[in-house]
């Protein structure tokens, strides 16, 4: 923890430099001629900088039933919703060309474990005159957590607690991080209903469906991805990180006007069936992701 106050310090003074950098020569001088005076301007733009910790506010979305025993196949999501600042921006799971994604350390009783989190569908934000692309959220994302008990957990309650930390950007980028804890019922596996709350409801909308519809075609021809989508107005492709495979011009390749969307990959020949990420599909006004395991 002390390292990331020392990383959040030198961040700081290097934010107030640049906000000093960018004021005009005039203004400059007004500056440094009332600086050593109580409330001078320069001593309020320093007080006004903005705070990486409260740009973003994490809170838990808690299960609308309780966690329950030796359910593994079928675990409950435990929900962490990062509420973003107007106008400021974090990230998906892979950031692009610039920022980080969020990181969380999770700390929970023996026996209850908590695994690796859904992300909803993110945006594509270009930079650079369109030379580059990031991914990132706006507004109030929820990440999906599943949380699995060990049937030999004998509590009715699960004590959860998180720490996370985060890139939140606008024209300055500031790190930032917080810490939330939750208390959860505990209980033996019960049938379970279909009807699920309407915040439920409106989270899993916001994640990728796990399959492509049924008249969406994605086709690769060596290293050439051809995807077409009838009726859509726009598509894209967002990629996982991958450590050998990269989009060939992923800027300008990763999003097409229209039903039809191609790309190149670049890689090595043998692992280019493993490349994988969300394809977005934008028609008759809906904006929906599906997961893409691999390349067919």
């Amino acid at each position: 923890m002390t390292t990331a106050m020392h990383r959040l310090s030198w961040r700081s003074w290097f934010v107030a430099i640049a906000s000093v950098s960018a004021i005009g020569a005039s203004a400059l001088l007004t500056l440094a001629s009332t600086s050593h005076a109580q409330g001078s301007p320069l001593d309020q733009m320093l007080a006004e900088e903005p705070d990486g910790n409260t740009l973003v506010t994490p809170s838990f979305v808690v299960p609308d039933r309780p966690l329950e025993r030796g359910t593994s196949s079928t675990p409950t999501h435990l929900g962490v919703k990062l509420s973003v600042a107007a106008d400021w921006h974090i990230y998906w799971q892979n950031n692009g060309s610039s920022g980080a994604p969020p990181s969380f350390e999770w700390s929970a009783p023996d026996g209850v474990e908590i695994g690796a989190p859904r992300w909803p569908v993110p945006e594509r934000k270009l930079l650079f005159g369109g030379e580059a692309v990031d991914y990132v959220y706006h507004g109030a994302p929820v990440l999906l957590f599943p949380v699995t008990v060990d049937p030999s957990f004998e509590g009715e309650f699960a004590e959860i607690s998180l720490s996370v930390s985060w890139l939140v950007c606008k024209s300055v980028c500031l790190f930032g991080e917080g810490e939330i804890d939750v208390t959860v019922p505990v209980a033996d596996p019960a049938p379970r209903t279909t009807v699920i709350s309407d915040e439920l409801a409106d989270i899993m909308d916001t994640m990728p469906r796990r399959t492509l519809p049924a008249d969406v075609s994605l086709v690769r021809r060596g290293a050439i991805v051809a995807v077409r989508a009838p009726g859509a107005e726009s598509l894209a492709f967002l990629p996982h990180r991958h450590e050998q495979i990269t989009m060939s011009n992923e800027s300008k390749s990763g999003a097409a006007e229209g039903e039809t969307l191609r790309f190149l990959l670049d890689g090595p020949p043998g692992a280019l069936e493993e490349f994988s990420g969300v394809l977005v599909i934008e028609r008759g006004g809906d904006r929906r992701g599906y997961r893409v395991d691999s390349m067919p």
